[in-house]
């Protein structure tokens, strides 16, 4: 079968243990929804090794301390809280869940070089005024008894005035020039900056246009479309973190069949503690694990849990009635 899902890359988390394979249309959506999955995983176990970091510089800090018993009651309320959440799978994930949407897959960045600044002109002093006090003949009494000194006196204020006004006339020029400099550098960082602009907002609008298209395929009932939307609806689900949620899925249009072959939990993956006590006598901490009786009870009602809720994200994701059966395997 022909499908819009071309693109795959396998994602591992040693630590976690977890393994998917992500798929998409193309390069960048299958880039973009495994860093997602690869930052989703990594926060996953810093959290888990935070909380095992705190454990531990507590139970050094409590270990001879009363509030040790306060300790082994927060170990054991979170315990509760996971085997709480084991027991609840279908019912949380039906009333907490976003559906999916199309629009999910699509780039939302904006561009992210600011436009260049366009600079400012600098001020250029003020022109030299020939009338100005600077300017005039400095006449004293020997320029009023000497023709001869009251002539140089009046040469002397206009050659200051020539000098002055040429030296005004090049400090001008030389403002206008890196003024013209600075305004070219600014006109070609602009140009530049308009093309990368228009080269990131067209990209931008291709992908956008390739995923409405896909939507509208799955909307129309395409076999390769409706097979992708099954396959994001299925990616969408949250489930607790002991759960590693991969899957393989395949649509038939003719008998509108969706075939999920998810990979669902082994007894191991499951959490078991079920209370911790502080023994002062001992000075230590013990740990309560539920019975492999209710250890199997619940790893069976997880496994009917997981199968209900990807069974209903399935038909829930399909609103045109292009899916009538859905088959899960594990």
């Amino acid at each position: 079968m022909e499908g819009l899902v071309s693109c795959a890359i396998e994602v591992r988390h040693s630590g976690l243990n977890k393994y998917r394979i992500v798929r998409g249309a193309t390069n960048y959506e299958v880039d973009q929804k495994a860093d997602a999955l690869r930052a989703q995983w990594d926060n996953e176990w810093k959290r888990r090794l935070a909380v095992e970091q705190r454990r531990q510089e507590r139970e050094q800090q409590l270990q001879y301390s009363w509030n040790s018993k306060e300790r082994a009651a927060e170990r054991t309320a979170a315990a509760e809280q996971v085997l709480g959440s084991l027991a609840t799978i279908l019912v949380d994930g039906i009333r907490n869940s976003t559906p999916f949407s199309w629009d999910q897959l699509k780039d939302p960045r904006t561009f992210p070089e600011p436009r260049p600044t366009k600079p400012t002109q600098e001020e250029a002093p003020a022109a030299p005024i020939q009338t100005a006090a600077r300017y005039q003949p400095k006449n004293g009494l020997l320029e009023f008894l000497s023709r001869s000194r009251r002539m140089a006196a009046a040469e002397a204020a206009k050659k200051l005035y020539s000098e002055d006004q040429e030296r005004w006339a090049a400090e001008v020029a030389e403002i206008n020039r890196k003024s013209a400099l600075r305004e070219k550098e600014y006109e070609r960082s602009l140009s530049e900056w308009d093309l990368d602009r228009q080269e990131f907002e067209n990209s931008l609008q291709r992908q956008h246009a390739s995923v409405d298209e896909r939507a509208a395929a799955a909307a129309a009932g395409k076999e390769g479309a409706v097979a992708e939307l099954m396959s994001h609806a299925v990616d969408n689900l949250v489930f607790p973190e002991c759960i590693n949620v991969n899957h393989e899925l395949d649509y038939d249009a003719a008998s509108k069949c969706c075939v999920i072959d998810f990979n669902l939990p082994k007894p191991d993956d499951l959490p078991t503690l079920k209370e911790v006590r502080f023994v002062q006598s001992r000075s230590e901490f013990t740990e309560k694990h539920i019975s492999d009786a209710e250890r199997g009870r619940l790893y069976d009602s997880v496994l009917y849990q997981i199968a209900l809720r990807v069974i209903v994200a399935a038909f829930a994701a399909d609103a045109n009635g292009y899916v009538q059966r859905v088959t899960f395997n594990g």
